[in-house]
This record gives structure tokens, C-alpha cells and sequence, in this order.
């Protein structure tokens, strides 16, 4: 069977089942090498990769501003960017269970100790020309909203309009990084802006608002239309 588990589902019931494992245990519980025990924190994709002009960048703020450096042609002599939008990488996914600069000691170790086990050697991936990158990136421009410069202007200025109606509070929770790119999704046509759940709220709240309306008015148009019919009687 397939399936995804997060962390913060199976960590109490996995931690019940360690307090079993006798302290003195000498058994082999894992076998990664160190730099796949290391992929999971901010800079282990560098260190696999052995080079010297690599950058890793954590948080999703931080991403954004390096990959504008890269788009505007600022960043130069790196070859590889390591661009993580959890602090910390993996360790501070929103479904993990531990604190992750707490979880960033804890991997140091588990990395010192793959290291002393040597497991590299040993464990090599028979498939892994599947995980290969054997296709050429494609290059899209993220900071242009159209090629005609008059309709890029006149989305431009319905972006910051729209922009100004969201929240800004850069919750993640439509998908979106922040609340403009959020609002540059919605202009592109990617998006929309009942994706924002506060939006959502404000429209569902105004529809209650008017279904309310409605009925008052129907209940009034039926008590006067009784009335009436009473009266004539």
C-alpha cells in the first residue's frame, strides 16, 4: 500500500514503541549515509554535492529574495542554490514534531554517527538513474506580468489593488507564499481571490447577510399578504 505520513502523526505512537529498545541496544536501526541523514536540514543537498561555490537558503522570505538576485542577475560565481522555503528545511516542515533548531542538533549527531558507521559505501541506489535531471530547464520569467507593456501596466495596478483588499498577514493557507503573490496569481488567472480564506469568509458572511435579507423581506411579504386576506375576510 502507498501513502504519505507526516511526521507529527506517527512520532507518539513511534516514541511509545522506542522506550522498548534496551539503552544498551547495539542492533542497527538505520543505514543511511551521512549525507542522506543530512539532506533533511538546511545545506545537506550542498554538502552531498562536494562543490565549493554552492548557497543554501532557508525560509520562504529568504528564497523569494535570492531567487529575485538571480532573476535580476545579482548573484553570481554559485552554481548551485539550495533553495529550502521551511526554516531549516525538512526539520521545519509545518507537520514535523520537534522544535526544528532543536532538530538540527539532533541530525547533527545522527550525521557524526552515519559518518563513524561508514554506511555510504555500502548502500548505493540500483535504480538511480531514474532520479537523474536528464531534461534542460525551462526559463520563466516570474517578474513579467504580460509582453505588451500597456497591459502589464494596467495588471500592475490592478495587482496593487487587489493587494490592498488582502489581509497582508502572508499566512501561506491559499497556497501562495505571501498575500502579492497571491494577488499576482489572481491577475495572471492563476488564482482566486476567494483562495484567501479570510476573503472566503467575507464573501460567505456577506451571501448569509443577504440570505437573511431575503427571507426578512419574504416573511414580511407573507405576514402582509395574510394580513390582508384576513382583513378582506
Amino acid at each position: 500500500m502507498n501513502g504519505v505520513f507526516s511526521i507529527k502523526d506517527i512520532h507518539i505512537k513511534l516514541m511509545e514503541k522506542m522506550k522498548n529498545i534496551p539503552p544498551d541496544c547495539d542492533c542497527e536501526l538505520v543505514s543511511s549515509g551521512a549525507y542522506g541523514v543530512g539532506w533533511a536540514g538546511s545545506g545537506g543537498e550542498c554538502a552531498a554535492l562536494e562543490r565549493p561555490k554552492t548557497l543554501a537558503v532557508h525560509g520562504i522570505h529568504n528564497v523569494i529574495a535570492i531567487f529575485e538576485e538571480i532573476v535580476e542577475e545579482k548573484l553570481k560565481d554559485v552554481d548551485f542554490v539550495e533553495a529550502l522555503s521551511c526554516i531549516e528545511g525538512c526539520l521545519g516542515g509545518p507537520l514535523t514534531a520537534v522544535n526544528p533548531f532543536v532538530a538540527k542538533t539532533n541530525l547533527k549527531c545522527q550525521v557524526n554517527r552515519a559518518k563513524s558507521k561508514d554506511f555510504s559505501s555500502e548502500n548505493t541506489a540500483a535504480d538511480y538513474q531514474d532520479l537523474l535531471w536528464t531534461k534542460d530547464m525551462e526559463y520563466k520569467p516570474i517578474l513579467k506580468l504580460d509582453e505588451n507593456v500597456m497591459k502589464a501596466m494596467i495588471k500592475m495596478q490592478k495587482l496593487e489593488e487587489i493587494n490592498d483588499g488582502l489581509p497582508g498577514l502572508d499566512c501561506g493557507a491559499c497556497g501562495s507564499p505571501n498575500c502579492r503573490a497571491l494577488a499576482e496569481d489572481i491577475v495572471r488567472g492563476l488564482a482566486f481571490e476567494t483562495d484567501c480564506i479570510f476573503k472566503l469568509r467575507e464573501k460567505v458572511s456577506d451571501l448569509a447577510d443577504q440570505m437573511k435579507a431575503f427571507e426578512h423581506i419574504y416573511r414580511t411579504k407573507q405576514d402582509g399578504s395574510g394580513r390582508g386576506k384576513t382583513n378582506d375576510g
